[in-house]
């Protein structure tokens, strides 16, 4: 009569992993990391929809800040585990390793005047993820080879 102790177990812990998994969260920070006398892109403000984001959300990001400076033509890198360069006004979608999370940066509409600038980027943390925290850089160069902009964004995923 032991037996059915190890199946009934098995039920239990099945049962008990969507209310577990729904307990997670992801906690977002983000700092300028431009270097201090650069003449880009100034930062003011990043929010994120949802509002309290779990893995399997697919999250908004709405950056605002001041240009000083007109881009005309840009390169972007994407550091997410390694770097991923591309062509800031076309912008590009990347995967990291293992499929654990989708980055999509969206094209630039270059040339971008100096003056106010609003920015979106999108990012889904798969669902499964371990608990981790996760470090990713966005920095776009101008026509110069100058920094334009930088962002470091950081994931904080953790259970209960």
């Amino acid at each position: 009569m032991m037996a059915p102790k190890l199946p009934l177990l098995f039920l239990f812990l099945v049962a008990l992993c969507p209310v577990v998994l729904a307990h997670r969260k992801i906690g977002i920070s983000w700092k300028n990391c431009g270097p201090e006398d650069y003449r880009g892109v100034n930062i003011t403000s990043l929010t994120y929809e949802p509002s309290h984001p779990v893995p399997g959300d697919h999250i908004t990001f709405t950056g605002k800040g001041i240009s000083n400076v007109k881009l005309e033509t840009g390169k972007s890198t994407l550091h997410v585990f390694t770097n991923h360069t591309f062509n800031a006004c076309k912008g590009t979608t990347v995967d990291a390793p293992l499929e654990l999370a989708i980055i999509k940066v969206p094209e630039l509409h270059c040339p971008v005047p100096i003056g106010h600038v609003t920015q979106q980027l999108s990012a889904y943390v798969k669902r499964g993820v371990p608990d981790a925290r996760l470090h990713t850089v966005l920095e776009t160069y101008d026509q110069t080879g100058e920094v334009w902009v930088c962002i470091q964004l950081t994931f904080h995923i953790s259970g209960i």
